[in-house]
């Protein structure tokens, strides 16, 4: 459902950009359930024994198990769409790629891929990866002047202060920056 209801939005947004011609979403194969279930098992069933096994307690068992299982069924649901959506990035000619679009909470490194824009368009420049409970999404960007949302303007601005508070010659640059984007991220969503 979630890469039927992607393929019949994808061609209409294009539309709404203003961009000529058509495109004609392919939809994934459903994912097999012995791919789904696993995953499902191991932040169930599996997780909860190891938590029951280092003593936590029960309430807190199932607190964290129903979290576990929700977040991965969401990431799950959701997948399809993100797949048709960097598959018609990958088939649109007219397409220059997609920029991560968060929900209204994201976490600090979703925030941080929403900061960057349309720079996604192959595997080379990041797969659409997505944690569990992740309620990003894509969209497609036709025109490389695109402006970013306001948010990713805001995460994108977060990143540069945080890339030139970190001296340039860190043995781990860009690890650094990461988590000093983070830091920032952190202070500044704490106060909202």
């Amino acid at each position: 459902m979630s890469a039927s209801l992607a393929a019949t939005y994808l061609p209409e947004f294009r539309r709404a950009e203003g961009v000529a011609g058509g495109i004609v979403a392919a939809i994934p194969d459903a994912p097999l359930a012995d791919l789904i279930v696993p995953n499902l098992r191991y932040v169930g069933p599996m997780n909860a024994h190891r938590l029951t096994n280092l003593g936590r307690p029960v309430a807190e068992v199932a607190r964290i198990t129903v979290v576990n299982v929700e977040g991965e069924l969401t990431r799950q649901v959701l997948a399809g769409g993100r797949q048709t959506l960097v598959e018609a990035v990958r088939r649109d000619r007219k397409a220059r790629g997609y920029s991560r679009v968060t929900d209204g909470s994201p976490c600090h490194f979703c925030a941080m891929l929403a900061g960057r824009g349309a720079v996604y368009k192959s595997e080379a420049s990041g797969s659409f990866d997505a944690h569990r409970k992740c309620g990003c999404t894509g969209e497609l960007i036709y025109f490389t002047d695109a402006p970013l949302s306001s948010s990713a303007q805001r995460w994108s601005s977060m990143y540069d202060e945080a890339a030139a508070a970190v001296p340039s010659n860190s043995p781990d640059w860009s690890a650094e920056v990461r988590r000093e984007f983070r830091r920032r991220y952190t202070a500044a969503t704490a106060t909202n």
